[in-house]
């Protein structure tokens, strides 16, 4: 090949290099926009929705554990009977560390008052309550979505369905939760549930985690975290009898379903909140896609 020839083929491929990068940058550009035009029109949508979930669910979900815990404590007779006599006092003299202590006065809460099963069972079924509006909010969300995002895609003769959007995002959350659902398991505690229902909604409040270590074993962490702090003052007191002990005990039971209502209800903001997140991830995966289904490469 001479010299000529190489150089007009050389500059023949060099501006098909340069016309193909040129094509592809603006399909590159292309797909970054109408992607962009889909996560804008979904954002109003998912802010107002997440707006009224905070607003309102968590709230409710408060109240229930405040009535719930409020309504096992009204019976609490037995409980302050055996905290307040000699025999408990010296069985707690014996114990060596606040560990060994806080289980003594556990053991006779389970037995007088309530049973982290029973705080469980009470959590399930506030879980399945919130959780009606969590999927019920999501269908709607998913339907105004499509309405959204079929005025965007109608120029490319497509259409897009409320079903076949909701079954598009539902896994992709759906995989948010079994990851965190695996991220959440620890030496120190673990998610409410094991396995996941196929509400998502569900899931997500099911994750809310649960003590392992001793003696808080099975425990909520929010029904602990009340707790412990309880038992620490009672600890005292009971050392202490030159108090009114029976007051103490009372009172501070008295208090326990507040205190319940207030860290159960941050404790479903979190869930809640962290649903939000992996929804508003698998909406923007979604538009992603779109955009690399109608605008090809080639």
């Amino acid at each position: 090949m001479d010299r000529r020839t190489f150089l007009s083929g050389a500059a023949t491929a060099g501006g098909l290099v340069l016309l193909g990068g040129g094509f592809w940058g603006r399909q590159a550009f292309a797909r970054s926009q109408f992607t962009q035009e889909l996560v804008h029109a979904a954002n109003p949508i998912l802010t107002t929705k997440a707006h009224k979930e905070l607003l309102e669910l968590p709230a409710r979900a408060r109240e229930e554990m405040r009535r719930y815990i409020h309504g096992v404590c009204l019976n609490v007779h037995g409980f302050v009977e055996e905290v307040c006599s000699a025999d408990f006092a010296a069985r707690m003299a014996s114990r060596t560390s606040l560990q060994q202590q806080q289980e003594l006065l556990l053991v006779a809460f389970m037995r007088e008052v309530v049973t982290e099963a029973q705080v469980l069972n009470r959590v399930q079924v506030i879980a399945e309550d919130i959780s009606r509006d969590l999927d019920r909010n999501w269908a709607a969300c998913c339907e105004e979505l499509a309405q959204k995002w079929d005025v965007s895609v109608k120029e490319y003769r497509i259409a897009v369905t409320a079903e076949e959007l909701g079954n598009r995002l539902t896994p992709m959350v759906q995989r948010g939760i079994r990851q965190a659902l695996e991220q959440g398991r620890s030496a120190v505690q673990k998610p409410a549930r094991s396995d996941l229902p196929d509400e998502i909604g569900k899931s997500a409040m099911l994750l809310l985690p649960v003590m392992l270590q001793a003696p808080w074993a099975g425990w909520p962490l929010f029904f602990v975290q009340v707790l412990k702090p309880v038992f620490a003052y009672l600890v005292d007191r009971v050392k202490d009898r030159a108090h009114n002990l029976q007051f103490a005990v009372t009172d501070k039971l008295s208090q326990l379903g507040n205190r319940c209502g207030a860290e159960f209800d941050n404790e479903v903001r979190l869930r809640i909140g962290d649903l939000h997140k992996w929804q508003d991830g698998a909406v923007e995966a979604a538009a992603r896609q779109q955009a690399e289904q109608l605008i090809r490469w080639l």
